[in-house]
């Protein structure tokens, strides 16, 4: 036993490349037989899938050569990684090894060389208290409990007299306020500046998660959005407000999925508490509703979102347009990054 109390061989360290299919086993909820078949997609998803157990700190059973704690690191658009972490197992609760476990992840992917990620992410279940224990113990901070919602998608939600125009301008649009279809902008073009004006503006007093502000570059949240659905798709619209960028609304295509999703609306200050955003939204469900209308498959589409539930204004618009509760899970950040703010509260 050392200090920490754990045996010398269940300290966090790199995941053998021979254990990567039992670390799999350990994400997985199935068990039994359809754990074995569940990692072993993983597995083979590989690179591909973004999966590659590059960067994971496990605890191991040497005797066993089993994996008894696990912490995964996927890397995501926009200078971030996505962190998972193993599940209780029948063998029982290990909490001080999955945060160390956690902690050890954390570390390494702060000291990579060339600092690729700004901030670290995790979304467990709110149900899955295990989860989030081991993130604050580890040093992490919740950010919000997000809400994910989703309304269905009918050809009755198209506008009757055909598709909106691109550049209307709607006579129930408060005065000054203009919307702009943008295409998913390149890094460093005028496009892009534009939009991070736009999101930096909204950023202002949110209520959305608010203390994830300051913990990454705009431009990289630009990027995690424009990795959503399929580029084509994507409806994203600019909101100007006497010329000047004061908000945007982000909708993304996933066709597999057979749903939308609404990455990302936001408003500025100054258009706050006129309904614009309502009128936003029934807008992007007209439009959604016209593709419907105008797809092979009309039925079975849906538009969906994540909003943090101490967003009170935000989640009583979207109930009173339709949408349903289906998950909630806790956001947990850790940054990386000592050139951007790093400190979150608990909650």
């Amino acid at each position: 036993m050392d200090a920490s109390g754990f045996s010398h061989d269940c300290q966090p360290r790199p995941l053998p490349p021979d254990l990567r299919l039992a670390a799999a086993e350990r994400l997985v909820e199935a068990v039994g037989p359809a754990a074995r078949e569940a990692a072993q997609r993983i597995i083979e998803a590989g690179q591909d899938g973004g999966i590659a157990f590059d960067h994971a700190q496990a605890t191991i059973d040497v005797d066993r050569r089993a994996v008894r704690e696990l912490a995964l690191a996927i890397p995501s658009p926009g200078r971030s990684a996505l962190v998972f972490l193993s599940r209780p197992d029948a063998a029982g609760d290990r909490p001080a090894e999955r945060a160390s476990c956690a902690a050890a992840l954390t570390e390494h992917l702060a000291s990579l060389p060339g600092h690729p990620f700004d901030i670290a992410q995790a979304l467990p279940a709110a149900r899955e208290r295990w989860g989030v224990d081991a993130l604050l113990a580890a040093g992490w901070g919740i950010v919000g409990e997000l809400a994910y919602m989703r309304r269905p998608l009918r050809p009755d939600d198209a506008p009757r007299h055909g598709l909106l125009r691109h550049r209307e301008t709607e006579p129930d649009l408060p005065d000054g306020v203009e919307l702009e279809p943008i295409r998913i902008p390149d890094e460093g073009s005028p496009n892009m500046r534009v939009l991070v004006s736009a999101l930096d503006d909204s950023y202002m007093d949110t209520l959305d998660c608010p203390e994830l502000c300051g913990m990454r570059r705009t431009c990289d949240i630009v990027a995690s959005h424009a990795a959503i659905g399929r580029p084509e798709l994507a409806i994203w619209t600019l909101v100007r407000h006497e010329g000047r960028p004061a908000g945007a609304i982000l909708l993304a295509g996933l066709p597999e999925q057979r749903c939308y999703e609404l990455v990302y609306i936001g408003l500025g200050p100054t258009l706050r508490g006129m309904g614009l955003g309502e009128l936003l939204m029934r807008r992007a469900i007209a439009q959604l509703g016209a593709r419907v209308k105008q797809s092979a498959s009309r039925s079975g589409w849906s538009l969906t979102c994540a909003v943090d539930i101490a967003n009170a204004p935000a989640v009583r618009l979207y109930e009173r347009l339709g949408f349903t509760a289906f998950d909630r899970r806790v956001a947990c950040v850790h940054g990386l990054s000592s050139e951007l703010s790093t400190g979150v509260g608990d909650r």
